[in-house]
């Protein structure tokens, strides 16, 4: 896939992924059957850090709610048996929770920077209008320490992950801040080239895949609401509240 295109991620992937548990190991405590299981689910989702409302939902779908009981669980010394049921039991749980709140995320693997790198036109227009962004007070110049801000602002669209989410991108823009001055515009276009390349190729070797906050509207909630009367009425009551009955 290449970066900056959406992917929707709805369980079905961790639902063929079969675990097993080290072969070492014939107890485990509750903590390490989570870890294990978030740290194979998070390599099947394209190495995604599972967000902590996803897991503390899965595991409430466990019946383990609360500080007291997620506590108390972590705690537990569990057989091979039992570790290996609530491994299955929480994947399960993650991708039930997926399937009701999809995931959309963006796979950044360089070939969006690529793209406009190999097309001098389009890098062009891109370095132009960045450098624009940037001169505000229309000099003609801008301080050299603004590739920084230049970079960052292209943004996950444009294939650049955020600096939190990929602390590389900071060594390759610290590596080119080390002089102070301004640049022109041919200048800004001339640093701008080969950090996008380095990042290009970072990326192609380390892929980051980007958690877009937007929630998915699938209807499962509306064919609920239709599938039970009381709450069909309850609805249509409050839409008519306030208003003619006819």
């Amino acid at each position: 896939m290449s970066d900056g295109g959406i992917m929707v991620l709805d369980g079905n992937t961790l639902r063929s992924l079969h675990v097993s548990l080290p072969e070492d190991r014939v107890t485990l405590t509750g903590a390490q059957v989570l870890d294990f299981a978030e740290s194979e689910a998070s390599q099947s989702l394209f190495g995604i850090s599972l967000p902590p409302h996803l897991k503390s939902s899965a595991l409430r779908r466990m019946n383990i709610d609360g500080v007291d009981d997620d506590t108390s669980f972590r705690r537990t010394e569990l057989s091979r048996e039992e570790a290996s049921r609530k491994l299955s039991d929480y994947l399960s749980a993650i991708a039930d929770e997926l399937k009701d709140n999809p995931l959309v995320v963006s796979i950044l693997d360089g070939n969006t920077l690529r793209m406009f790198l190999e097309d001098e036109d389009d890098f062009a227009m891109i370095a132009e209008n960045l450098f624009t962004d940037l001169d505000t007070e229309d000099k003609g110049k801008i301080s050299k320490s603004e590739i920084r801000n230049a970079v960052v602002h292209m943004g996950v669209e444009m294939g650049v992950p955020p600096l939190e989410e990929f602390p590389l991108l900071n060594d390759i823009l610290k590596k080119h801040e080390e002089e102070e001055g301004e640049l022109g515009q041919s200048q800004f276009a001339e640093l701008l080239q080969p950090i996008l390349q380095e990042l290009a190729d970072a990326l192609a070797k380390k892929h980051v895949a980007f958690i877009h906050k937007i929630k998915i509207v699938n209807g499962s909630e509306i064919r609920k609401v239709l599938a039970d009367e009381k709450k069909l009425n309850d609805v249509i009551a409050k839409a008519l509240h306030g208003k003619h009955k006819e």
